[in-house]
């Protein structure tokens, strides 16, 4: 029997499909997921059964298996590696679709990057976006339009129902005793992509240099309220955990006012739903906390540009000077912060009606 296969070659795209995996399970529709290590790590947490692989070759040896009927894909700044799963479904007579899960890198997704290569020389049958505006921003720079499909983002589905309410079991136990608020550090690998030198890496400031400012400014705000706060790291999880353990521990012994530890649960949301504000950079667990009504501050300490990520978004407040920290954190100890992105619901089924449509009529 021919099924529907899932294809994720990185943690977010997993964390992206599981809610259609749900669902298709639910409506009794065959579906098989394939993914590189940590997405496949992401799915056993989220309760997922998939099959790991560590190459295209490995994957082009189940397919001969599982005979998908249409292939659903991740995308990344990896575009050929990405595109050997859509032209295999192209040269097997299967639909493609690939879902683009940021508003960012929108060519670098689907082109080779070849001196001889054209913008969007590598595409998919279909190109799922979030919202009208990473189609405009794809259609923008080159992208066809008809082959864009507005569907919104699979994990945003519902979060609010399901994990705006405080979860104080979990608030308790991460909590030490005598400490009032919690917060979260959500850490992306930006040294990686754009250089360990703040001074010439088009941004500004990296993830160390953004923590590190961070820690600071919480120090000096428990210190003023005479009130002790935790602050929980999240690493990506292509990051290394050691790393930031070194770190913090060495640094956060300095501290009198603030303690600082790694996260280890499995369940992202949950600790959302646990703390009081979340800071980060441009991750996309920012724009998921603030569909749960978290406060959300991107912080973008000394930029040397804007950042149409999170720029006049709903439910994100940036900021890009260390001044700007305190109050910030005021306004979070006043509960003044309410803003909140609008809420997505159904987009699951918006999929499932996509990928059915796609068997049906091969496109």
């Amino acid at each position: 029997m021919s099924r529907i296969c899932i294809i994720a070659r990185q943690p977010g795209s997993a964390h992206a499909f599981t809610p259609i995996i749900n669902a298709l399970r639910q409506r009794g529709i065959a579906s098989v997921q394939a993914g590189f290590a940590d997405a496949v790590r992401a799915w056993e947490d989220e309760g997922v059964e998939a099959v790991e692989i560590a190459s295209f070759a490995e994957w082009a040896q189940l397919s001969n298996e599982v005979l998908p009927c249409i292939v659903l894909t991740g995308t990344s700044l990896n575009a050929e590696e990405d595109a050997l799963f859509w032209r295999w479904a192209e040269q097997n007579a299967v639909s493609s679709i690939a879902f683009v899960d940021h508003w960012s890198n929108y060519p670098q997704r689907f082109s080779s990057g070849r001196e001889d290569g054209e913008p969007f020389d590598l595409m998919p049958d279909r190109i799922a976006v979030i919202d009208e505006i990473a189609k405009n921003g794809l259609t923008r720079v080159g992208c066809p339009a008809q082959k864009i499909v507005i569907t919104g983002h699979p994990a945003f589905d519902r979060l609010a129902e399901r994990y705006g309410p405080i979860n104080q079991a979990l608030r308790d136990r991460l909590l030490p005793d005598g400490h009032a608020f919690l917060f979260v550090f959500v850490s992306e690998p930006l040294t990686q992509v754009y250089g360990p030198d703040p001074r010439s890496n088009s941004l500004g400031y990296t993830e160390a240099t953004v923590l590190k400012t961070l820690l600071t400014c919480l120090e000096r705000w428990g210190r003023q309220k005479n009130q002790p706060v935790t602050l929980l790291v999240k690493p990506h999880p292509v990051e290394s955990k050691e790393r930031y353990l070194t770190d913090l521990v060495s640094a956060s012994s300095a501290y009198d006012y603030l303690d600082v530890k790694i996260f280890s649960n499995s369940n992202r949301y949950e600790l959302i739903s646990a703390c009081d504000a979340v800071f980060g950079m441009t991750s996309m667990l920012l724009f998921e906390a603030a569909v749960i009504g978290r406060p959300v501050f991107s912080l973008q300490f000394d930029r040397e540009k804007a950042c149409a990520l999170s720029d006049n978004r709903p439910g994100i407040r940036v900021l890009t000077r260390q001044q700007e920290m305190l109050p910030a954190l005021e306004q979070i100890a006043s509960a003044t912060f309410v803003d909140r992105l609008e809420q997505q619901t159904n987009v699951a089924d918006n999929f499932i009606d996509l990928l059915t449509a796609a068997v049906n009529t091969g496109v």
